[in-house]
């Protein structure tokens, strides 16, 4: 009984520094579409799937607050989507001023870290029993 209840209130710490972190990734998205607009790149579509990948996983959290396994996948889907753009952005943006690879991989480290480690933490076996 205890058990259970620990790693319900796991599931929801979890769950609401998701929610945290998707708010903060959707301003970061927004921030980055008004920097390439004044740029004068109005076609640029990386922060849009930054922005979607965010409400996805906040989608996520949302259903896994209330117990549902969709949650899970849905939250897998779209956290998937984020780490695959950061990777891309990292690969593309690398060399793109002269030494510039230890910040740009510092940056691509500072937003995949918690990424990866939330999406293990998700799927470990206590966290998926709470979720019907």
């Amino acid at each position: 009984m205890i058990n259970q209840k620990n790693n319900a209130t796991l599931l929801v710490s979890l769950c609401i520094l998701t929610i945290i972190g998707s708010i903060f990734t959707m301003a970061r998205a927004y921030f980055y579409e008004m920097a390439s607009m004044i740029e004068g790149n109005n076609y640029y579509v990386g922060d849009w799937v930054y922005a979607d990948s965010a409400i996805g996983t906040l989608m996520g959290a949302f259903f896994m607050i209330q117990r549902k396994r969709i949650g899970l996948y849905i939250y897998t889907l779209f956290q998937s989507v984020y780490i695959s753009r950061v990777l891309i952005t990292t690969l593309m943006f690398k060399n793109f001023i002269n030494g510039s690879d230890k910040i740009t991989y510092g940056f691509a480290t500072f937003f995949l870290i918690p990424s990866i480690i939330f999406l293990i933490l998700y799927w470990t076996k206590p966290i998926r029993s709470q979720l019907k």
